[in-house]
Protein backbone atom coordinates (compact mmCIF):
# COMPACT_ATOMS: atom_id res chain seq x y z
CA UNK A 1 0.00 0.00 0.00
CA UNK A 2 1.29 3.44 -0.78
CA UNK A 3 0.07 7.02 -0.77
CA UNK A 4 1.50 10.31 -1.88
CA UNK A 5 3.18 12.31 0.86
CA UNK A 6 6.02 14.79 1.33
CA UNK A 7 8.63 15.18 4.01
CA UNK A 8 9.96 18.75 4.08
CA UNK A 9 12.05 20.87 6.42
CA UNK A 10 11.78 24.58 7.10
CA UNK A 11 15.32 25.97 6.77
CA UNK A 12 14.78 28.45 9.60
CA UNK A 13 13.81 25.60 11.92
CA UNK A 14 16.58 23.23 10.84
CA UNK A 15 19.17 25.91 11.59
CA UNK A 16 18.01 26.00 15.23
CA UNK A 17 19.46 22.86 16.89
CA UNK A 18 17.38 23.14 20.05
CA UNK A 19 14.13 23.09 18.07
CA UNK A 20 15.31 20.22 15.88
CA UNK A 21 16.38 18.21 18.94
CA UNK A 22 13.04 18.83 20.68
CA UNK A 23 11.11 17.67 17.60
CA UNK A 24 13.17 14.56 16.88
CA UNK A 25 13.27 13.47 20.52
CA UNK A 26 9.55 13.93 21.19
CA UNK A 27 8.05 12.40 18.05
CA UNK A 28 6.67 8.84 18.42
CA UNK A 29 7.96 7.97 14.96
CA UNK A 30 11.49 6.95 14.06
CA UNK A 31 13.49 9.54 12.13
CA UNK A 32 16.48 8.15 10.26
CA UNK A 33 18.93 10.00 8.00
CA UNK A 34 21.07 8.16 5.46
CA UNK A 35 23.92 9.52 3.35
CA UNK A 36 24.69 8.89 -0.30
CA UNK A 37 26.54 5.69 0.59
CA UNK A 38 23.55 4.21 2.39
CA UNK A 39 25.06 4.74 5.86
CA UNK A 40 23.00 5.86 8.84
CA UNK A 41 24.11 9.13 10.42
CA UNK A 42 21.02 10.16 12.42
CA UNK A 43 18.92 7.93 14.69
CA UNK A 44 16.39 9.51 17.06
CA UNK A 45 15.11 8.06 20.40
CA UNK A 46 11.94 6.72 18.75
CA UNK A 47 14.13 4.75 16.32
CA UNK A 48 15.92 3.23 19.32
CA UNK A 49 12.58 2.20 20.84
CA UNK A 50 11.07 0.87 17.61
CA UNK A 51 14.09 -1.03 16.30
CA UNK A 52 15.80 -1.91 19.60
CA UNK A 53 19.20 -0.51 18.63
CA UNK A 54 20.99 2.29 20.50
CA UNK A 55 22.26 5.00 18.19
CA UNK A 56 25.85 3.91 18.93
CA UNK A 57 25.04 0.52 17.41
CA UNK A 58 23.75 1.86 14.09
CA UNK A 59 25.59 5.10 13.24
CA UNK A 60 27.80 4.41 10.24
CA UNK A 61 26.10 1.08 9.45
CA UNK A 62 24.49 0.35 6.09
CA UNK A 63 20.76 0.90 6.58
CA UNK A 64 19.58 -1.69 4.09
CA UNK A 65 21.89 -4.42 5.33
CA UNK A 66 20.93 -3.76 8.95
CA UNK A 67 17.18 -3.12 8.80
CA UNK A 68 15.79 -4.60 5.57
CA UNK A 69 14.85 -8.29 5.23
CA UNK A 70 17.09 -10.16 2.79
CA UNK A 71 14.30 -10.49 0.21
CA UNK A 72 14.37 -6.69 -0.28
CA UNK A 73 18.14 -6.32 -0.76
CA UNK A 74 18.39 -6.74 -4.53
CA UNK A 75 15.56 -4.30 -5.26
CA UNK A 76 16.86 -1.80 -2.69
CA UNK A 77 20.36 -1.86 -4.14
CA UNK A 78 19.13 -1.06 -7.65
CA UNK A 79 16.72 1.62 -6.43
CA UNK A 80 19.35 3.21 -4.17
CA UNK A 81 21.82 3.56 -7.04
CA UNK A 82 19.19 5.47 -9.02
CA UNK A 83 18.39 7.62 -5.97
CA UNK A 84 22.05 8.48 -5.38
CA UNK A 85 22.30 9.86 -8.91
CA UNK A 86 18.99 11.72 -9.17
CA UNK A 87 17.32 11.94 -5.75
CA UNK A 88 14.32 10.22 -7.31
CA UNK A 89 12.77 6.80 -6.84
CA UNK A 90 9.52 4.89 -6.68
CA UNK A 91 9.34 5.25 -2.89
CA UNK A 92 10.45 8.89 -2.69
CA UNK A 93 7.68 11.30 -1.73
CA UNK A 94 5.33 8.47 -0.75
CA UNK A 95 4.24 6.50 2.29
CA UNK A 96 4.62 2.78 1.75
CA UNK A 97 4.00 -0.31 3.83
CA UNK A 98 6.68 -2.98 4.10
CA UNK A 99 8.57 -5.05 6.65
CA UNK A 100 11.71 -4.18 8.61
CA UNK A 101 14.00 -5.97 11.04
CA UNK A 102 14.30 -5.23 14.73
CA UNK A 103 17.40 -6.06 16.71
CA UNK A 104 17.52 -9.83 16.83
CA UNK A 105 16.21 -10.05 13.22
CA UNK A 106 12.54 -10.03 14.22
CA UNK A 107 10.39 -8.86 11.30
CA UNK A 108 7.62 -6.35 11.89
CA UNK A 109 5.39 -4.19 9.65
CA UNK A 110 6.16 -0.50 9.16
CA UNK A 111 4.95 2.54 7.28
CA UNK A 112 7.83 4.44 5.68
CA UNK A 113 7.70 8.03 4.43
CA UNK A 114 10.80 8.79 2.38
CA UNK A 115 12.20 12.10 1.16
CA UNK A 116 15.41 13.11 -0.59
CA UNK A 117 17.53 16.20 0.04
CA UNK A 118 20.99 17.35 -0.98
CA UNK A 119 24.04 17.98 1.21
CA UNK A 120 27.12 19.36 -0.55
CA UNK A 121 25.68 18.26 -3.87
CA UNK A 122 25.04 14.68 -2.78
CA UNK A 123 21.67 13.09 -2.30
CA UNK A 124 20.75 12.02 1.22
CA UNK A 125 17.52 10.39 2.40
CA UNK A 126 15.27 11.12 5.34
CA UNK A 127 12.95 8.39 6.46
CA UNK A 128 10.10 8.60 8.94
CA UNK A 129 9.11 5.17 10.20
CA UNK A 130 5.99 4.16 12.06
CA UNK A 131 5.56 0.77 13.70
CA UNK A 132 2.15 -0.48 12.49
CA UNK A 133 2.17 -3.82 14.31
CA UNK A 134 -0.88 -2.93 16.41
CA UNK A 135 -2.63 -1.53 13.37
CA UNK A 136 -2.03 -4.78 11.49
CA UNK A 137 -3.22 -6.81 14.47
CA UNK A 138 -6.39 -4.73 14.59
CA UNK A 139 -6.90 -5.12 10.84
CA UNK A 140 -6.41 -8.88 11.10
CA UNK A 141 -8.76 -9.09 14.07
CA UNK A 142 -11.38 -7.19 12.06
CA UNK A 143 -10.82 -9.46 9.07
CA UNK A 144 -11.11 -12.55 11.27
CA UNK A 145 -14.28 -11.19 12.83
CA UNK A 146 -15.77 -10.50 9.40
CA UNK A 147 -14.86 -14.00 8.23
CA UNK A 148 -16.47 -15.56 11.32
CA UNK A 149 -19.59 -13.46 10.76
CA UNK A 150 -19.75 -14.47 7.10
CA UNK A 151 -19.21 -18.14 7.96
CA UNK A 152 -21.91 -17.98 10.65
CA UNK A 153 -24.48 -16.26 8.42
CA UNK A 154 -23.68 -18.34 5.33
CA UNK A 155 -24.14 -21.62 7.20
CA UNK A 156 -27.29 -20.56 9.00
CA UNK A 157 -30.76 -21.67 7.95
CA UNK A 158 -32.06 -18.09 8.06
CA UNK A 159 -31.71 -15.27 5.57
CA UNK A 160 -30.11 -12.00 6.68
CA UNK A 161 -29.85 -8.48 5.32
CA UNK A 162 -28.92 -4.91 6.26
CA UNK A 163 -30.19 -1.57 4.95
CA UNK A 164 -29.25 2.02 5.71
CA UNK A 165 -31.76 4.52 7.08
CA UNK A 166 -32.82 5.40 3.52
CA UNK A 167 -33.73 1.79 2.85
CA UNK A 168 -30.74 1.07 0.62
CA UNK A 169 -29.33 -2.45 0.82
CA UNK A 170 -25.78 -2.74 2.15
CA UNK A 171 -25.58 -6.47 2.95
CA UNK A 172 -27.17 -9.76 1.93
CA UNK A 173 -26.20 -13.15 3.31
CA UNK A 174 -25.34 -15.92 0.86
CA UNK A 175 -28.46 -17.78 2.02
CA UNK A 176 -30.52 -14.72 1.04
CA UNK A 177 -28.81 -14.48 -2.35
CA UNK A 178 -29.36 -18.17 -3.06
CA UNK A 179 -32.96 -18.15 -1.83
CA UNK A 180 -34.01 -15.33 -4.16
CA UNK A 181 -31.43 -15.92 -6.91
CA UNK A 182 -29.96 -12.42 -6.53
CA UNK A 183 -26.58 -10.96 -5.60
CA UNK A 184 -25.42 -8.13 -3.37
CA UNK A 185 -23.65 -6.58 -6.35
CA UNK A 186 -27.04 -6.24 -8.06
CA UNK A 187 -28.84 -4.96 -4.96
CA UNK A 188 -26.18 -2.78 -3.33
CA UNK A 189 -27.48 0.75 -2.85
CA UNK A 190 -30.97 -0.08 -4.13
CA UNK A 191 -34.19 0.23 -2.14
CA UNK A 192 -37.00 -2.29 -1.87
CA UNK A 193 -39.11 -0.12 -4.18
CA UNK A 194 -36.59 -0.82 -6.94
CA UNK A 195 -36.55 -4.56 -6.24
CA UNK A 196 -39.96 -5.74 -5.02
CA UNK A 197 -43.58 -5.19 -6.06
CA UNK A 198 -45.02 -1.95 -4.66
CA UNK A 199 -47.24 -3.60 -2.03
CA UNK A 200 -44.41 -5.74 -0.62
CA UNK A 201 -41.88 -2.90 -0.72
CA UNK A 202 -44.28 -0.59 1.11
CA UNK A 203 -44.72 -3.11 3.93
CA UNK A 204 -40.94 -3.54 4.23
CA UNK A 205 -40.43 0.24 4.29
CA UNK A 206 -43.09 0.89 6.94
CA UNK A 207 -41.76 -1.82 9.24
CA UNK A 208 -38.14 -0.69 8.77
CA UNK A 209 -39.04 2.91 9.56
CA UNK A 210 -40.99 1.81 12.65
CA UNK A 211 -37.87 0.01 13.91
CA UNK A 212 -35.68 3.07 13.29
CA UNK A 213 -38.19 5.42 14.91
CA UNK A 214 -38.65 3.29 18.04
CA UNK A 215 -35.05 2.17 18.37
CA UNK A 216 -36.46 -1.26 19.31
CA UNK A 217 -36.45 -4.63 17.54
CA UNK A 218 -39.62 -5.86 15.88
CA UNK A 219 -40.84 -9.37 15.12
CA UNK A 220 -43.25 -9.45 12.21
CA UNK A 221 -44.58 -11.69 9.46
CA UNK A 222 -43.88 -10.42 5.95
CA UNK A 223 -44.47 -11.84 2.49
CA UNK A 224 -42.17 -12.11 -0.52
CA UNK A 225 -42.74 -13.13 -4.11
CA UNK A 226 -39.97 -14.62 -6.23
CA UNK A 227 -39.29 -14.17 -9.93
CA UNK A 228 -41.57 -17.09 -10.72
CA UNK A 229 -44.48 -15.53 -8.85
CA UNK A 230 -44.28 -17.87 -5.86
CA UNK A 231 -45.28 -16.28 -2.57
CA UNK A 232 -43.61 -17.08 0.74
CA UNK A 233 -44.26 -16.09 4.33
CA UNK A 234 -41.37 -15.05 6.59
CA UNK A 235 -41.08 -14.62 10.33
CA UNK A 236 -38.67 -11.65 10.38
CA UNK A 237 -36.80 -10.12 13.27
CA UNK A 238 -35.77 -6.55 12.46
CA UNK A 239 -33.49 -4.49 14.68
CA UNK A 240 -31.78 -1.07 14.61
CA UNK A 241 -28.04 -0.50 14.95
CA UNK A 242 -25.34 2.12 14.33
CA UNK A 243 -21.86 1.86 12.88
CA UNK A 244 -18.73 3.58 14.21
CA UNK A 245 -19.63 6.81 12.37
CA UNK A 246 -23.06 7.01 13.99
CA UNK A 247 -24.92 6.11 10.79
CA UNK A 248 -28.20 4.26 11.39
CA UNK A 249 -29.13 0.91 9.87
CA UNK A 250 -31.82 -1.77 10.03
CA UNK A 251 -30.69 -5.38 10.18
CA UNK A 252 -32.90 -8.37 9.76
CA UNK A 253 -32.98 -12.14 9.91
CA UNK A 254 -35.85 -14.16 8.52
CA UNK A 255 -37.18 -17.71 8.73
CA UNK A 256 -39.36 -19.20 6.01
CA UNK A 257 -42.66 -20.18 7.66
CA UNK A 258 -44.62 -20.76 4.46
CA UNK A 259 -45.17 -24.44 5.22
CA UNK A 260 -46.06 -23.69 8.84
CA UNK A 261 -48.63 -21.11 7.71
CA UNK A 262 -50.07 -23.60 5.20
CA UNK A 263 -50.47 -26.28 7.88
CA UNK A 264 -52.00 -23.76 10.29
CA UNK A 265 -54.47 -22.63 7.63
CA UNK A 266 -55.41 -26.25 6.92
CA UNK A 267 -55.97 -26.92 10.61
CA UNK A 268 -58.13 -23.83 10.95
CA UNK A 269 -60.15 -24.88 7.92
CA UNK A 270 -60.55 -28.39 9.33
CA UNK A 271 -61.64 -26.94 12.67
CA UNK A 272 -64.25 -24.79 10.90
CA UNK A 273 -65.55 -27.80 8.97
CA UNK A 274 -65.72 -29.90 12.15
CA UNK A 275 -67.50 -27.11 13.98
CA UNK A 276 -70.01 -26.79 11.16
CA UNK A 277 -70.55 -30.55 11.17
CA UNK A 278 -71.14 -30.67 14.92
CA UNK A 279 -73.51 -27.75 14.75
CA UNK A 280 -75.53 -29.47 12.04
CA UNK A 281 -75.94 -32.70 14.00
CA UNK A 282 -79.46 -33.43 15.29
CA UNK A 283 -78.00 -35.42 18.19
CA UNK A 284 -76.62 -33.73 21.24
CA UNK A 285 -72.82 -33.75 21.47
CA UNK A 286 -70.49 -32.95 24.38
CA UNK A 287 -66.68 -32.94 24.16
CA UNK A 288 -64.95 -33.71 27.44
CA UNK A 289 -61.31 -33.50 28.57
CA UNK A 290 -59.80 -35.84 31.16
CA UNK A 291 -58.75 -34.55 34.58
CA UNK A 292 -55.89 -36.26 36.47
CA UNK A 293 -54.60 -35.67 40.01
CA UNK A 294 -50.96 -35.06 40.99
CA UNK A 295 -50.33 -38.82 41.08
CA UNK A 296 -51.52 -39.21 37.48
CA UNK A 297 -54.78 -40.87 38.48
CA UNK A 298 -57.93 -40.12 36.52
CA UNK A 299 -60.51 -38.31 38.67
CA UNK A 300 -63.12 -36.73 36.38
CA UNK A 301 -64.03 -35.17 33.03
CA UNK A 302 -64.51 -31.48 32.21
CA UNK A 303 -66.78 -30.23 29.41
CA UNK A 304 -65.04 -28.12 26.75
CA UNK A 305 -67.60 -28.06 23.91
CA UNK A 306 -71.32 -28.61 23.29
CA UNK A 307 -73.25 -28.34 20.04
CA UNK A 308 -76.51 -26.50 19.49
CA UNK A 309 -78.57 -29.71 19.50
CA UNK A 310 -77.38 -30.59 23.00
CA UNK A 311 -78.68 -27.27 24.30
CA UNK A 312 -82.00 -27.77 22.53
CA UNK A 313 -82.41 -31.33 23.82
CA UNK A 314 -81.33 -30.77 27.43
CA UNK A 315 -82.03 -27.12 28.07
CA UNK A 316 -78.46 -26.75 29.31
CA UNK A 317 -76.49 -23.97 27.63
CA UNK A 318 -72.78 -23.28 27.35
CA UNK A 319 -72.73 -21.28 30.60
CA UNK A 320 -74.21 -24.27 32.41
CA UNK A 321 -71.84 -26.87 31.01
CA UNK A 322 -68.51 -25.56 29.72
CA UNK A 323 -65.72 -25.75 32.27
CA UNK A 324 -67.73 -27.93 34.66
CA UNK A 325 -67.07 -31.54 35.64
CA UNK A 326 -69.37 -34.52 35.15
CA UNK A 327 -70.65 -34.44 38.72
CA UNK A 328 -71.17 -30.68 38.55
CA UNK A 329 -73.25 -31.01 35.40
CA UNK A 330 -74.99 -34.29 36.23
CA UNK A 331 -74.91 -34.80 40.04
CA UNK A 332 -76.90 -38.07 39.76
CA UNK A 333 -74.16 -39.79 37.71
CA UNK A 334 -73.24 -43.17 39.18
CA UNK A 335 -69.55 -43.46 40.28
CA UNK A 336 -69.15 -46.79 38.49
CA UNK A 337 -69.81 -45.09 35.13
CA UNK A 338 -67.06 -42.61 35.82
CA UNK A 339 -64.70 -45.40 36.87
CA UNK A 340 -65.24 -47.27 33.61
CA UNK A 341 -64.73 -44.08 31.62
CA UNK A 342 -61.60 -43.44 33.65
CA UNK A 343 -60.09 -46.74 32.52
CA UNK A 344 -60.72 -45.74 28.94
CA UNK A 345 -59.06 -42.38 29.52
CA UNK A 346 -55.99 -44.02 31.04
CA UNK A 347 -55.58 -46.94 28.64
CA UNK A 348 -57.04 -45.45 25.49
Amino acid sequence: MEQETTVSFDVNVVEQPDIVRAITESTPNAIILMDDKGSIYFWNPAAERIFGYDSSEVIGKNLHQLLAPARYHTAHQSAFEDFSRSGKGNAVGKTIELFALKKGDEEFPIELSLSGFQVNGRWHAAGIVRDVTEKKHAEQALKDSQQRFEAFMNNSSVIAWMKDDQGRHVYLSKIYENRFNVSLNEWLGKTDFELWPQEIAQTFWENDQAVLASGQPMETIEETIDRNGNRASWLNLKFPFQDSTGSHYVGGIGMDITERMRIQAEREETAKEMSALLKSMISGFVLMESIFNDQGEFVDYRAVYINDSYEKLTGLGAKDVLGNTVFEIWPETEPCWLERCGRVAVTG
